[in-house]
């Protein structure tokens, strides 16, 4: 079993394209990109960032409504992460959400999230801990929880 990597985010990305694209999640009210059907995947509604590296923060801005951020993430078989929106720099007003896809298969990260989180860490972000990983590649999306904050 490996130990614990740590990836540290700060309010994530910069400028993007808003995308109109969304819904509410029934269980906590969280607004999720929509991922759509058939062909449809998750990366084809979010800003792709670029690659995230262990334990090397990623800073930027929430600017626009509607804005979702992603990164991407290489892991080993059995890789056990967690996926954060640090204290440093970020309005503790400001509400977060966490989603992983994949592990990512030709390009196409899958339609539905393996793991998401809305209120885990520091004050009102977001945190995923102990998430065991397939070797891969794999699409972590950073969010508002209402898709309207800034920060």
């Amino acid at each position: 079993m490996s130990t614990p990597r740590t990836l540290a985010l700060a309010t994530l990305a910069a400028i993007s394209a808003a995308t109109s694209a969304c819904v509410t999640d029934d269980t906590d009210g969280a607004v999720v990109p929509e991922l759509g059907a058939g062909k449809a995947d998750a990366a084809d509604h979010v800003i792709d960032r670029g690659a995230l590296a262990f334990d090397a923060p990623r800073d930027g801005e929430f600017v626009e409504d509607l804005q979702f951020d992603g990164y991407r993430l290489a892991v080993r078989d059995g890789a056990r992460v967690r996926v954060e929106i640090t204290r440093a720099g970020t309005a503790a007003k400001l509400d977060t959400t966490l989603f992983v896809y994949g592990p990512c298969v030709d390009g196409m990260c899958g339609t539905e999230a393996i793991a998401f989180d809305d209120d885990s860490g520091w004050s009102r972000q977001s945190r995923i801990t102990g998430l065991e990983l397939d070797g891969g590649e794999y699409l972590v999306v950073v969010g508002t929880h209402d898709a309207r904050r800034r920060g």
